[in-house]
């Protein structure tokens, strides 16, 4: 379970100002929900040489001073969360929770499920991945009907450990409460002591980034509004607690009525909400959402967005100048940077063969490179290559939206409209709120001849739009400022309209 760094209370002052430490200790507080006091400000300081080393400061000070005063983006949030959070967690970590989880909670879910077949587990501040992966191991124990549909998610604020789940590989550190057989039945072990997972229960588990006082808690499926499940183990300890009242009451509404909340003993105390009741099983004190028991103190919410996924290219503009904002040193030009300069003066081929020579030469391109090279082979009418390097990105990455987006355009190109549908739909279910997909979405069902969903789309659009300032270029699209895609979107809203009419 991800959770965050406050480290041990000290009673010593920190060496940089404390005005300073007070403000940033605030910032954290707001933007990331994380608490850390005055007595424990020297270990906050200890972490602060490493992040600021990260931003490319050599000062601490200039880089907390810097952090405070530009807007605060994904990017920043990413460096921060991989610097202050730690992942201590490892396989059926909490045995009598799984014992409660094998023996009560999954075979009630499973009794009260029987006519729909339909399970939702949501593993909150999941790390690594252990722990999701730990239920879906149990959940294929009791069910010996495959005609289950079982969504298990995990979320973390850190990208790091998302990753790491993803690739479903561990050391054997992290089946240290683990039986034997456990590892042998569901696991493959190669001659560097790495076990990996076997993909049947891969495949149970989905996981996204989330940061968890933002408010924007799963609902992974449009037809699916609340979970059964939630496991949120030490996570609202590390929180303020006016922030801990805000994420128990998100995740009190997230719950499907009759759904179970799990926490830890420590964490117990802070459930307070009428929605719940609270049960002893053993000596674990768990949740249950019972509405009909207990009026609830708010209405039923509404579905709620699934939460942004692993951030990469659609964080910023897929294709950027790579530059250095903190040093006055002249750096030499990277293979991209030449790359890019060829790009913007539509020297095509040049780059094209700079990024084709470095993967020969290398046999490795990063993102950005990569996404590059999928655009210039579109420039070039290289569809097939073009689709191929997408499949190549995807095998690594099926997570980042923006591929998805980008593999769209090429399957479009190649008049694979069907397959460029799915695809969208796919980065829109990473990211639902990625303005342009909902656009070459909604293009596509009108070529597809169904201008209703098309319609639906456009006003999503629409509504997006109204985030961004109308000269902000959008993500996925270097050339494609706000203002220009809202009349592009408006004209097309206003013909629908009419020929609906008529």
């Amino acid at each position: 379970m991800g959770f965050f760094y406050t480290g041990q209370l000290m009673n010593k002052t920190a060496s940089l100002p404390p005005a300073l430490m007070k403000d940033f200790s605030q910032f954290l507080l707001d933007k990331m929900g994380l608490h850390f006091p005055m007595d424990s400000w020297r270990e906050l300081e200890k972490k602060l040489e490493p992040i600021s080393q990260a931003f490319g400061f050599e000062s601490v000070k200039s880089c907390l001073e810097w952090l405070m005063s530009t807007p605060f983006t994904q990017k920043n949030l990413d460096i921060l969360a991989a610097h202050l959070t730690i992942g201590e967690t490892y396989f059926f970590r909490d045995e009598r929770l799984f014992q409660v989880l094998k023996e009560r909670i999954l075979p009630d879910l499973i009794h009260s499920h029987h006519h729909s077949k339909h399970l939702r587990i949501w593993s909150a501040a999941c790390c690594t991945g252990e722990e999701p992966y730990s239920v879906a191991i149990v959940l294929q124990q009791l069910l010996s009907d495959p005609s289950w549909s079982i969504y298990i998610l995990g979320t973390d604020i850190n990208i790091q450990f998302l990753h790491k789940a993803e690739a479903a590989q561990y050391k054997p550190w992290s089946f240290r409460s683990t039986p034997p057989s456990i590892k042998s039945a569901y696991f493959t072990q190669d001659a560097n002591e790495r076990f990996t997972l076997i993909s049947k229960i891969r495949k149970m588990v989905k996981f996204r980034y989330l940061n968890l006082i933002e408010g924007h808690y799963p609902s992974p499926l449009e037809d699916i509004q609340s979970m059964d499940l939630i496991l949120c183990n030490n996570v609202l300890i590390y929180f303020s607690l006016p922030f801990i009242q805000k994420v128990v009451e998100h995740l009190v509404n997230t719950l499907s009525e009759g759904g179970w909340l799990c926490v830890t003993p420590i964490e117990v105390p802070y459930i307070v909400d009428a929605r719940l009741t609270s049960l002893k099983i053993g000596d674990m004190t768990l949740f249950k959402k019972s509405t009909q028991l207990k009026p609830a103190p708010h209405p039923a919410s509404s579905p709620i967005p699934i939460p942004q996924a692993i951030p990469k290219a659609i964080a910023q503009p897929a294709l950027k100048p790579m530059t250095n904002t903190t040093s006055t040193t002249p750096l030499k030009k990277s293979i991209y940077e030449h790359a890019w300069t060829a790009y913007q003066q539509e020297n095509y081929q040049e780059t094209r063969q700079l990024l084709e020579d470095k993967f020969k030469q290398q046999n490795f391109l990063n993102d950005q490179e990569s996404v590059l090279l999928v655009k210039t082979y579109l420039y070039l009418n290289k569809l097939d290559l073009a689709d191929q390097w997408c499949e190549k990105m995807l095998n690594q990455n099926k997570l980042d939206p923006s591929l998805h987006y980008l593999h769209a355009q090429v399957l479009q190109e190649l008049n694979r409209f069907a397959e460029a549908i799915q695809v969208l739909k796919r980065a829109l279910f990473l990211e639902p709120n990625f303005v342009v997909a909902h656009f070459a979405l909604g293009n596509l069902l009108l070529i597809q001849g169904n201008p209703k969903e098309a319609n639906r789309h456009f006003r999503n659009v629409l509504n997006l739009l109204q985030k961004y300032p109308p000269e902000m270029t959008l993500p996925g699209e270097e050339n494609l400022t706000a203002h220009r895609l809202l009349d592009l979107v408006q004209g097309l809203t206003k013909q629908l309209t009419k020929d609906a009419a008529s």
